[in-house]
């Protein structure tokens, strides 16, 4: 019996999402001080609608060839920290095929002298399907170089330029409509968020009331760090101490420890012990991160005041006080700190102060034979800060 069988295929379409992109900067001509905004043009020229709102700001990366961004290690040599994260949004809003897009993105952490410039736009937008996968997207790449031009100007001038992005992150939001009022909200944060990154000294008036928005103080404390003044920094010590806000309290502390300079070591030794003392040990962790970066002997005679239980801040101790390029640093480490988990912590720290290989030395004479090393070679004996990072491998103890 001859049997017929039909074989029935099933093609399923996968609906084309295909976008064009372009990238310029938003004047070719700048003044020095001015912020540098890149804006990127996202079409879509596929068949299905795309949505944004699922990327970030660091799926696209603005630099310039050849010239080192603000550094802002917060480590010192052998230890880094890594990853970055982002969300995404609720109802997050469509590009209809056939419409267009622009998205604004600062150039951040440069200070730009006068000069000729390429600014290098690379990465990928922050479109994706509606399922929030941003895979095959044809065309979803950014790759630009942008040419621009820094020059001096005078105060005057730079104010002027200033006026827009003032009036900008200062307009009202309310009684707008929804559309009003998602591309004022974008506007202002925009102008936030530039304001913020160059901070010039004449608009520290601004930036303190933007840290005094108790809804979003966030742009203000980083523009009042990155102006960097005894002013501004003065500042941020007062809205420290004046404020119960553990977040708020923890995001100023961080803003002084990303500058951790030699006037805010009182400050920060005195959220270790005393009557200002945190109770936060996160900030506790980051006054001591700062201590170790500002260094010196007084750095070394606050952690000397300070003790602890936690076995996290001990260990954060330790290591500052490898940061500290004090000599101080030694004895106390020696002393207090090599029975502190077999000395493991210790001899690191150690190592980094000296270059020299405290950890070579077993765990049950560590003790001893540092303290007896110290003794005979301290007087010749060359200490190193976090910046000598440039060296082989470590001495051994003899």
């Amino acid at each position: 019996m001859l049997s017929r069988f039909c074989l029935l295929v099933f093609f399923v379409h996968t609906v084309a999402a295909q976008v064009s992109i372009s990238a310029r900067t938003d004047k070719t001509e700048y003044l020095v001080g001015e912020p540098v905004i890149v804006l990127i043009e996202v079409k879509n020229i596929g068949d299905t609608p795309l949505v944004y709102g699922f990327g970030c700001d660091h799926d696209v990366q603005i630099k310039i060839p050849g010239l080192a961004t603000e550094s802002n290690d917060r480590y010192g040599c052998g230890r880094g920290v890594g990853g970055d994260s982002c969300g995404g949004i609720d109802h997050p809003p469509q590009l209809q095929p056939g419409s267009s897009r622009i998205f604004r993105r600062l150039l951040q952490n440069y200070r730009l002298g006068p000069g000729n410039f390429v600014v290098k736009v690379s990465g990928k937008s922050e479109v994706s399907r509606l399922s929030g996968k941003r895979d095959n997207i044809e065309g979803n790449t950014i790759s630009a170089s942008l040419p621009i031009f820094v020059r001096d100007g005078t105060d005057d001038e730079l104010k002027k330029i200033y006026q827009p992005l003032v009036e900008a992150a200062t307009c009202s939001l309310e009684n707008l409509s929804y559309e009003e009022l998602e591309r004022a909200s974008e506007t202002r944060y925009m102008a936030r968020k530039a304001i913020a990154e160059m901070a010039p000294p004449f608009l520290f008036n601004l930036l303190r009331s933007f840290a005094l928005d108790k809804h979003n103080w966030s742009e203000g404390i980083r523009g009042l760090a990155r102006m960097n003044t005894a002013e501004s920094r003065n500042m941020l010590v007062e809205l420290y101490e004046q404020s119960t806000d553990l977040v708020f309290q923890h995001s100023v502390a961080y803003a002084l420890m990303s500058i951790a300079h030699p006037a805010q070591l009182d400050f920060f030794a005195g959220l270790l012990h005393g009557d200002k003392a945190a109770k936060d040990r996160n900030i506790q962790s980051i006054a001591i991160e700062a201590l170790g970066r500002i260094g010196g002997w007084r750095a070394v005679a606050a952690f000397k005041a300070f003790h602890t239980d936690d076995a996290q801040l001990t260990n954060d101790l330790i290591y500052a006080l490898g940061t500290t390029a004090s000599q101080d640093a030694v004895p106390l480490l020696i002393k207090e700190y090599s029975a502190f988990n077999e000395g493991a912590p210790a001899c690191e720290a150690l190592t980094q102060l000296t270059h020299h290989d405290w950890c070579a030395v077993p765990p049950s004479r560590r003790s001893r034979v540092w303290s007896k090393w110290w003794g005979t070679h301290q007087e010749q004996l060359h200490i190193y800060n976090k910046d000598d990072c440039e060296w082989g491998n470590p001495v051994p103890l003899k």
